[in-house]
């Protein structure tokens, strides 16, 4: 928490000491994205992490396994346009991969994620560093892939699963030159996972979570 807080007051630093990035009505808004942290379920798939979990014991003869393994990236390209003074609108794509290895047996698992929303984003014009608030939606596919080798038990199995997430936040865009800027955003999602066959009763997951969403936009234009 300490480094985090360090970094923020060195990139606010900067930010201060540089023009305003550009937003106004019609530069084109360019952005790359990614997820941090989050809290929820079965959602770390969209965040980035590299994560093991370690299974131990003090009892007499306990063999440890070897730990658990996942790895998570996620990213979100968004392309958007200044439709108004410090107001942008915009598409979001939503491009995730995660797998995880278990480390008693072996068995292996993948997600793929593709999804596709619009965004808004608007800012408050409150001096060199620009507070912003943005609401966004996601449509999209998760692909899923399980293999597992256990005794003389081969096989492997794949799902599509359709996901609908709607979310928004509150964020800081720290001018990083005239025409860039670091966002940072804190928010909140809600994702809705639905199998996308022999799901005559529509049944489906809804999961809320909170993350911390770091990245870079480019405004090119004026």
């Amino acid at each position: 928490m300490k480094k985090l807080t360090v970094v923020m007051i060195a990139i606010l630093t900067v930010g201060l000491g540089k023009t305003v990035a550009q937003t106004e009505q019609g530069n084109v808004l360019l952005g790359l994205s990614t997820n941090f942290s989050s809290v929820g379920s079965n959602s770390e798939f969209m965040n980035t992490s590299i994560s093991s979990i370690s299974y131990k014991s003090d009892a007499a003869g306990y063999d440890e396994p070897d730990p658990d393994k996942t790895s998570s990236i996620n990213m979100t390209p968004k392309i958007g346009f200044l439709i108004a003074e410090n107001f942008a609108a915009g598409i979001d794509l939503s491009l995730s991969y995660s797998s995880s290895k278990d480390g008693e047996i072996d068995f292996t698992s993948s997600q793929t994620l593709f999804g596709v929303g619009p965004f808004l984003r608007y800012y408050i014009p409150a001096g060199a560093v620009l507070p912003y608030f943005e609401v966004n939606s996601s449509f999209g596919t998760i692909k899923s892939k399980y293999e597992w080798n256990y005794d003389t038990l081969t096989d492997e199995e794949e799902s599509k699963t359709a996901l609908t997430s709607i979310g928004g936040g509150v964020g800081v865009a720290v001018p990083l030159g005239e025409h860039a800027t670091f966002d940072l955003l804190a928010g909140f999602n809600s994702f809705t996972y639905k199998e996308k066959e022999d799901n005559e009763d529509n049944e489906r997951i809804v999961i809320g979570t909170l993350a911390l969403k770091a990245g870079f936009s480019f405004y090119l234009g004026n």
